[in-house]
């Protein structure tokens, strides 16, 4: 299947999310990237599935240069 590599700006904290804790994203896309959100006081912080943001770049290859 090969690597794969996701430059990141930055990262805040890394923070471990039960499925319980998971809210239902505010808008669904219809690529099952986004999984769901999770609130850390008053942030909402998108959780993704990595499987289909890899294939949602390898759909689209504009998404790879966003």
């Amino acid at each position: 299947r090969g690597r794969v590599a996701l430059a990141v700006d930055d990262v805040d904290d890394v923070m471990t999310i039960s499925p319980a804790e998971l809210l239902r994203a505010p808008m669904d896309f219809g690529d099952g990237v986004l999984v769901g959100v999770a609130r850390r006081d008053a942030d909402l912080i998108g959780v993704l599935d990595p499987e289909a943001l890899v294939a949602a770049c390898r759909t689209d290859p504009a998404l790879e240069t966003a």
